[in-house]
C-alpha cells in the first residue's frame, strides 16, 4: 500500500504546517512538513488533506467533493 496523506495541521506559533501521513504498516502514521508531503508527490494534495479536527470529528467528504 502506497503511503496516504491523512490529515494536516498547522502550528499556531510559526504556521508551520505538517500532514500526518500512513505508510501502510502497523504504527508507521509520521508527521512530515508540507514541503516534504508535496515534494514527495503523496495524495490527495496537501490542501485536500482535512483538518485534525474533520479528521477527529469524522467529518471528512470524500476527496472528489472537496474544493
Amino acid at each position: 500500500m502506497p503511503a496516504k496523506g491523512i490529515y494536516r495541521t498547522k502550528t499556531p506559533v510559526s504556521g508551520a504546517e505538517y500532514a500526518f501521513v500512513d505508510y501502510g504498516v502497523p504504527s508507521s502514521l509520521g508527521e512530515i512538513p508540507r514541503f516534504q508531503y508535496d515534494a514527495q508527490g503523496y495524495e490527495p494534495p496537501f490542501d485536500k488533506l482535512p483538518t485534525k479536527d474533520e479528521y477527529e470529528a469524522g467529518n471528512i467528504p470524500p476527496i472528489r467533493e472537496q474544493k
